[in-house]
């Protein structure tokens, strides 16, 4: 829409990836499962859990633009290439290691990883780009009044109310948030907070204060084991809504330098491949299934630190893989585009 770029969205971008590694490294990882009733694994992973809103609000946040509406079909095929990269090139490296990991059946689910579901949010967001063209077209139609009034309705509908009636049914069939009908409602929200500067009203202590009692209530009710009918952990919960819209208030208040900025323009772009990278299925079995669990018999401070850092290594490695392939794909293009001229 016009506005000058905030870097914080970019920082965003890589700090809700960064805390999927984490959240996963706690999950798949084995420290959950090894120690359940520890409360500080279970508080870092409260912090977590508003990463996939996070990721939601900014596709909205920076994907609202005035276009004619058309099927994203460059879009939609560019997310497709990119997920049968990281599905196949992970299959074929984790065969490295376990030779029988490379199976027909594996191969086949790695040729076609969105019919596969191998990646829940690759798969929902292909549905979610098929729309947005559509979302924006009506979006761009709306004065600030009446895109701000669908946004709040979305959230109260999808978000307040199911959770509310969650205890007697899964109502809207979200699957916790990991739809793309909640890809969708995030759209339009971040897209309303992006461009009618909804964000600039929240005050930046009211915003850290509110992501801290909104984490703090999970842990709660987590640790006193009440209220878990209503599912308050999931994505579409209002308190995961809440910490999402928080952090996203807080992360565009930051200011960058020049450096940071170029930085930040350098690693954002990458941020999904760690995604396909690291939660690759075969991937995931070979080197993250319970090999941590160990991490969940130190002290605290011990563990949190290991999963931090080990999450930092796999985030890097992320960026790092994630370039390569850009390059890559890049130079591709080029020699296509160059033999279609000739």
């Amino acid at each position: 829409m016009g506005k000058k770029r905030n870097w914080g969205i970019d920082f965003l971008r890589l700090l809700s990836m960064y805390l999927v590694v984490v959240y996963h490294l706690l999950y798949h990882g084995g420290i959950l499962a090894e120690a359940p009733t520890r409360a500080a694994p279970q508080a870092l992973r409260i912090l977590t859990l508003c990463a996939v809103d996070c990721f939601g609000l900014i596709s909205g946040f920076v994907g609202l633009r005035q276009d004619a509406p058309k099927l994203a079909i460059k879009r939609m095929g560019h997310l497709w290439l990119q997920t049968v990269f990281y599905s196949v090139g992970g299959l074929l490296l984790a065969a490295c290691i376990y030779r029988p990991i490379l199976s027909r059946w594996n191969l086949a689910q790695a040729l076609l990883p969105i019919a596969s579901n191998q990646y829940w949010y690759a798969t929902a967001y292909m549905g979610l780009a098929l729309l947005i063209p559509w979302l924006n077209f009506l979006m761009c139609r709306l004065n600030r009044q009446e895109l701000g009034t669908l946004a709040a309705g979305l959230a109260a509908v999808f978000c307040l109310y199911s959770t509310l009636a969650n205890p007697l049914s899964d109502n809207f069939r979200l699957w916790g948030g990991c739809h793309f009908a909640w890809l969708a409602v995030l759209y339009v929200i971040g897209g309303a907070l992006g461009r009618d500067g909804w964000l600039e009203k929240l005050k930046t202590r009211l915003a850290a204060i509110a992501f801290l009692l909104c984490g703090g209530s999970l842990w709660l009710t987590n640790r006193l084991g009440i209220l878990s009918d209503f599912q308050l952990e999931r994505n579409c919960s209002p308190l995961v809504l809440a910490m999402a819209i928080c952090l996203m208030t807080l992360c565009t208040r930051i200011r960058f330098s020049v450096s940071m900025q170029k930085l930040l323009g350098w690693m954002a772009p990458a941020a999904f491949g760690v995604y396909l990278l690291h939660d690759n299925p075969t991937l995931r079995q070979v080197f993250i299934a319970e090999r941590f669990a160990p991490l969940a018999l130190l002290p605290a401070w011990k563990m949190i630190g290991c999963v931090l850092l080990a999450a930092a290594l796999i985030f890097l490695t992320g960026i790092g893989v994630d370039r390569v392939r850009m390059l890559l794909f890049s130079r591709m293009e080029g020699l296509l585009f160059a033999k279609s001229v000739e």
